[in-house]
């Protein structure tokens, strides 16, 4: 199964006499091949955003832990470092 360069997987249909199939069979199993190759992509997409919205959300937590703890790390010195 391709989605554009991406091979996602394979499947195999065995028959036991040549030309078991028929042009309109084989087919249906191409147009089988590329809708779970576009099923599988869409997993895998959808496992991405996931992913990406949890380092999101730990990346905001992070943040609010830094901009709560800001003025501890902020300091004033004059030109002689006092």
């Amino acid at each position: 199964m391709l989605h554009g360069k991406r091979l996602f997987g394979v499947i195999n249909v065995y028959a036991d006499q040549p030309g078991a199939f028929d042009a309109e069979e084989i087919g249906l199993l191409g147009k089988l091949a590329r809708d779970l190759s576009l099923a599988l992509q869409s997993v895998e997409h959808e496992a991405e955003r996931c992913r990406a919205e949890h380092a999101l959300l730990e990346s905001e937590v992070r943040f609010q832990q830094v901009t709560e703890h800001v003025g501890e790390w902020v300091w004033e010195v004059d030109a002689d470092g006092l």
